[in-house]
């Protein structure tokens, strides 16, 4: 794609578009493991696949190689009722701004493993 200039950065756009169906054949990650079991066991969901396209654009600065912006577009089609588009959109600013607070991955884990953790101690 062009290049394209994104928050007053020159970034290089790259655009990846393929059939759901190819993604998931190619894919290694544990992440499908849900849909891949599915799968198995439901033909019709193929066909879904195979007609479903995902669209991935990501923005990334020339200079100091940065991600700038990400979207990702899905187009699926919905049995008797047409196609579904959805799109999804991520703009990245504030690098390494000192106000920004990144906890440490081990400390976000508990709370996945057990939402009902009490937040309001690490709140502050």
């Amino acid at each position: 794609m062009s290049d394209q200039e994104l928050l007053s950065k020159p970034c290089t756009r790259i655009q990846i578009q393929m059939k759901a169906k190819e993604w998931l054949d190619r894919s290694n990650t544990p992440l499908f493991a849900q849909v891949n079991e599915l799968r198995k066991n439901n033909p019709n969901i193929e066909d879904i696949l195979a007609k479903t396209t995902v669209k991935m654009t990501l923005w990334i600065g020339k200079e100091d190689h940065l991600l700038y912006q990400y979207q990702t577009w899905i187009r699926m089609p919905i049995p008797a009722a047409g196609f579904m588009d959805q799109e999804t959109m991520f703009r990245f600013f504030k690098y390494n701004d000192p106000g920004i607070k990144v906890k440490e991955p081990a400390d976000i884990e508990k709370y996945i493993k057990n939402p009902k953790a009490d937040q309001s101690k690490d709140q502050g």
